[in-house]
């Protein structure tokens, strides 16, 4: 499985990566893992088809985690897409891209 992990915070990016690891020792499962600290620099790595899932921090300082799932649904349309938030409500509106919270 190839995996992205997107978010400004440091931290999580480090919790969810040692997430991925568990995972695949008690699966016995091979993932391929890349981290971007901001939507920006994880959109101009794409170019289509790279992930299986991408993890989204939906409040990115800079392109949200909206925002960068809408540019990253125009290069691939097969995608999942995880939106990752530390705010106990957090309402999303659809805006036709598939994308509800």
């Amino acid at each position: 499985m190839r995996i992205a992990i997107c978010d400004d915070d440091g931290q999580e990016l480090a919790r969810l990566s040692g997430l991925v690891g568990e995972y695949q020792l008690s699966r016995g499962v091979g993932c391929s893992l890349r981290m971007f600290r901001n939507g920006t620099d994880f959109l101009c790595d794409m170019e289509g088809g790279e992930y299986d899932l991408v993890l989204l921090g939906a409040h990115m300082m800079g392109m949200d985690g909206a925002q960068a799932a809408r540019e990253l649904r125009e290069l691939d349309g097969n995608v999942r897409i995880v939106f990752m938030s530390d705010l106990p409500e957090d309402p999303m509106e659809g805006d036709g891209t598939g994308m509800h919270w």
